[in-house]
């Protein structure tokens, strides 16, 4: 007998980007919940108890019964996946439906500050189109999913939150993450004490386990990701602020008025010490700190005391004045003008990398179909280098755009590949 439903969906009490990200969480995972359990039901008669452990070896990876990854992931990349026992015959059209849903919680989990109030519309519709083609239980929420959409749609007082706005959101959402780990932390404890009581034989307590340590993997994701998003926020606050030494050169004589904040280069750790607040700076602003480091110790070997702007710009004594040191975040190149070609691409215009083969998402039309196995497996790996979202939108001049943690990163023509 399967666990009743841990993730009772959260209606969204406005359309701030915490209360969006939050709703479309739930739903993905009672989503889930919902289809390892019908994967289980249906696929256990046929291939055994331990089926997804065959799975596993057959894949040379590991999964977890109702990991979103595995639940949407393992039906869109395999279409002589055991799990179509428990689902209708196979069809580009509900692959697409799985990818989608996949997709939409990729961009809600890696790329929470680009979403909106008709991403998190669409994002929904998506959600809901899987749960009806399925007729999964999960279709009673959204009725009053989408009544409370319409109420917020329908607010006269709602406006765009601000992009200081939506990184205040990211850091409540970072911090709800962490109390949530620590909550899992605390359960994973008293777990190990009672297994080392009972036994490893208690093969329900063992279960219940190996199921929390997957949710705390997937929780460690998770808060990486949202880690990740937050320095890219307080990167790009730091690029938008314009200042005098915007034009200075590393080694330049300072000018203009010095940075407030005060920390100590360490030659050793190549991190900048804060001694008011008692943290390295790379743990609150991430690997940029180290790279940056890296480039002033050029300039300063030794070390010492570093005066930091608001814009990431540090200057450090040098005789009886100052010398600029450089920037915390290197100005990014051209490449990054790919974003501005999106402006008029569509899910239409989209590719996808898996694994050793590239497939155009509206037809569901492979490279290695047109091309040969050993050409779209060169091709797919070429791309695989370039994104860690697993899409590319064609660029209004014809290139390939792919979504990374920085931003869109332009890549060859599809027809350069041969």
């Amino acid at each position: 007998m399967s666990q009743s439903n841990p993730f009772p969906l959260h209606l969204p009490k406005d359309r701030g980007i915490a209360q969006m990200s939050d709703t479309i969480d739930r739903l993905i995972q009672n989503v889930a919940w919902e289809l390892g359990n019908r994967y289980d039901a249906a696929v256990s008669p046929v291939n055994g108890h331990d089926w997804l452990l065959k799975l596993e070896a057959l894949r040379q990876d590991s999964f977890v019964l109702h990991d979103p990854t595995f639940v949407f992931g393992e039906p869109e990349y395999h279409s002589d996946s055991p799990v179509w026992l428990a689902l209708p015959p196979w069809s580009p059209e509900l692959r697409g439906q799985f990818y989608r849903v996949r997709r939409t919680r990729n961009q809600w989990t890696h790329h929470v500050m680009d979403q909106d109030w008709g991403r998190f519309v669409q994002g929904v519709q998506r959600i809901a189109q899987l749960i009806l083609t399925l007729d999964l239980d999960s279709k009673k929420d959204l009725f009053p999913l989408n009544e409370r959409i319409a109420e917020l749609k329908n607010n006269p007082n709602f406006r765009e939150e601000t992009a200081e706005e939506k990184g205040a959101a990211l850091i409540k959402l970072l911090e709800e993450r962490d109390r949530q780990a620590e909550a899992m932390e605390r359960e994973n404890k008293k777990l190990i004490i009672k297994l080392e009581q009972e036994g490893a034989g208690n093969q329900e307590l063992r279960k219940k386990f190996d199921l929390l340590q997957a949710e705390i993997a997937k929780a460690r994701e998770e808060r990486q990701a949202l880690l990740e998003q937050l320095h890219e926020w307080k990167r790009k606050a730091r690029l938008n602020t314009s200042e005098p030494s915007d034009d200075l050169q590393p080694g330049e004589p300072w000018r203009g008025p010095l940075g407030v904040r005060v920390l100590s280069l360490k030659r050793d750790l190549r991190d900048l010490y804060d001694p008011q607040k008692q943290i390295l700076l790379s743990d609150e602003l991430g690997p940029v700190v180290t790279d940056a480091c890296g480039r002033w110790l050029t300039i300063m070997p030794a070390g010492g005391p570093v005066h930091l702007t608001p814009g990431g710009h540090a200057a450090a004594q040098s005789g009886i004045g100052y010398v600029y040191l450089g920037r915390l975040d290197e100005v990014p190149d051209d490449s990054a003008d790919a974003e501005l070609l999106l402006e008029d691409s569509d899910e239409d215009d989209e590719y996808e990398v898996l694994k050793s083969d590239v497939v155009e998402v509206a037809t569901g039309v492979r490279l290695s179909d047109l091309h040969g196995e050993e050409s779209a497996a060169r091709v797919a790996a070429s791309l695989a280098e370039a994104q860690d979202d697993g899409t590319f939108r064609r660029t209004r001049d014809g290139a390939l755009a792919a979504q990374t943690a920085s931003g869109w990163r332009r890549t060859d023509k599809p027809d350069e590949w041969f």
